[in-house]
């Protein structure tokens, strides 16, 4: 008998027997850690739903003669992060190897909870189980980009944590450009609605109670284009005039800092120092990806004659001081050193990160993300997908798991041969005139709209019992019209329709209802702040719709 857990644990024995929780009990904790306090009363009252049904009883408090619930830390009991929970006739106990790994138990215990099947207002009953569990990684992490557009309320990023931290993952990035608001640079944030240091340490707080540590990450070398548009900024970068992409493509905006201007570290000097001490962390990720322009501007002598390696690994170095200098361990993007210099590694401190990402690779998302980094070998894909709807959805009818990974593959209907993610998006916002591959045909995307249509169906019959289950609806079908709208452009396009006005009049209308609700679900997860800018992509091809039907 397998156990529908996410992550899914390492070791998991079954016997046969239940565990009938009764309506009030005991749950007695012996750990010194207080951040186990929060989590400890959570399980307390998901054990008995009645006001203090359950008592709980901790370390120095007196012991409680009869615990059914019985949470203690017991160095070696698993490696470092683990647990032992036991389920009997009679009661649980969870022994953790350390505190984090008592934290893990209680987060297991809680999913055993969840009703499943059970009648509505039924007891829980928990089958009589041993499970030995433990991390194959440390520190298993997510990057949030909340730099371009959204800007999440704390809110919605203090709900993503305590998700987060129940499926084990105990690292989050901040990804951020222009939206820390920075004391002497109100002109680079003034629409971003940014953090503040005061938003930042709140956060940090709130994580740190979940045992995930929360660390920064601020690009120092490319994506500055948020900062170089501004004429103050604009003498620090590579290129301030514009450049031209390795695709051959004209930007006018630059986007790389000239890393042999002094000034860019006096700068970067300045925004560590305000940056870095809100978070407690001792990790700082400073980017250093896709500095496009390197070596076609203010740095090109330098790059010609000291070798473009030599100009990048240099700046790397003096980003690594700074950074050591704050007592943080550097992360940085490898892809610029996989890219052109693989075999300068010798060149890289050891006393830093690289950190490897993949181009237009589809990975899986959060949950999936956090099961295979605790354990690879017991979270195949199917064990994931049976967790998604008891521990993700809370879905009762079973079906919102499935529809997501559904919506996840649509780009796999796109088009034979197609191996990119990302078409559905480049048809979207590619205009009337655009050429499509030869792969992609009319009769692909017919039947691309059609999986999106089923999906969509599947997940309407779901019973979320999460209190954002109306939002997380909305969100998906938003999402999915943009989608089916991309598959009915491209049918037009492939079809020679486009310029029939009953065509574009109807893609006017959709694109002008996808505008709408985008703004409104926007407003209720994330700040304003940066909301014009990513509306302005819809704004724009609605625009061309109506321009072409005048």
């Amino acid at each position: 008998m397998s156990l529908p857990l996410l992550p899914q644990p390492r070791r998991v024995r079954v016997s046969a027997g239940q565990y009938r929780v009764p309506p009030s009990g005991v749950v007695e904790f012996d750990a010194a850690d207080g951040r186990l306090r929060r989590a400890v009363e959570a399980l307390a009252g998901e054990l008995g739903p009645a006001a203090r049904a359950w008592s709980v009883v901790g370390a120095g408090e007196g012991r409680a003669e009869t615990p059914a619930v019985r949470l203690t830390v017991q160095p070696g009991v698993t490696p470092a992060q683990g647990y032992r929970l036991a389920v009997a006739p009679t009661g649980v106990s969870v022994e953790g190897a350390d505190a984090d790994g008592l934290f893990y138990g209680i987060a297991t215990l809680r999913q055993l909870l969840r009703p499943g099947d059970a009648a509505p207002g039924a007891p829980p009953a928990l089958p009589v189980c041993t499970i030995e569990d433990w991390p194959d990684f440390p520190c298993r992490g997510v990057m949030l980009d909340v730099s371009r557009d959204k800007v999440p309320t704390l809110d919605t990023l203090c709900a993503l944590a305590d998700d987060l931290a129940a499926w084990k993952v105990n690292h989050i990035q901040l990804y951020m450009e222009h939206t820390f608001a920075f004391r002497n640079h109100g002109e680079v944030w003034a629409e971003a609605s940014p953090y503040t240091a005061e938003d930042i340490r709140r956060l940090d707080a709130f994580c740190q109670e979940r045992f995930i540590e929360l660390a920064p990450n601020f690009n120092s070398f490319g994506h500055f284009g948020r900062w170089l548009k501004h004429p103050r900024y604009r003498p620090l970068a590579e290129c301030p005039d514009g450049f031209r992409t390795a695709g051959g493509e004209w930007r006018d905006e630059p986007s790389t800092l000239d890393p042999r201007n002094p000034a860019v570290l006096n700068l970067l000097t300045e925004l560590y120092a305000e940056l870095l001490p809100n978070f407690t962390s001792r990790r700082f990720h400073v980017g250093c990806d896709e500095t496009w322009e390197l070596g076609q501007g203010r740095s090109r002598e330098a790059c010609a004659r000291e070798g473009l390696d030599a100009v990048f690994l240099g700046f790397l170095e003096q980003l690594h001081r700074l950074v050591r200098g704050h007592g943080r361990e550097m992360h940085y993007w490898g892809d610029m050193v996989w890219n052109h210099f693989p075999d300068r590694l010798d060149r890289l401190s050891r006393e830093s990160v690289m950190v490897d990402w993949g181009y237009y690779r589809a990975y899986p998302f959060f949950a999936a993300g956090a099961a295979m980094a605790w354990a690879e070998e017991t979270n195949s894909d199917a064990a994931i997908a049976d967790a998604l709807d008891p521990h993700v959805f809370r879905d009762a009818a079973g079906t919102a798991g499935r529809a997501a990974l559904a919506l996840a593959d649509t780009w796999q209907h796109v088009g034979r041969g197609i191996t990119q993610a990302h078409w559905l998006d480049r048809i979207l916002h590619g205009g009337l005139q655009q050429t499509l591959p030869a792969e992609i045909t009319a009769e692909s995307l017919a039947a691309t709209a059609a999986h999106i249509e089923a999906s969509l169906a599947a997940l309407a019959r779901s019973r979320m019992a999460r209190p954002d289950a109306g939002l997380i609806l909305d969100e998906f079908r938003n999402n999915a019209r943009m989608a089916l709208h991309a598959c009915r452009l491209g049918q037009a396009i492939r079809e020679g329709r486009q310029a029939m006005p009953a065509v574009r009049r109807g893609l006017e209308a959709d694109m002008a209802a996808i505008l709408d609700e985008h703004r409104r679900l926007w407003r209720a997860r994330n700040r304003e702040g940066g909301l014009a800018d990513s509306a302005r992509v819809f704004e724009q091809r609605l625009n061309a719709y109506r321009a072409a039907t005048a």
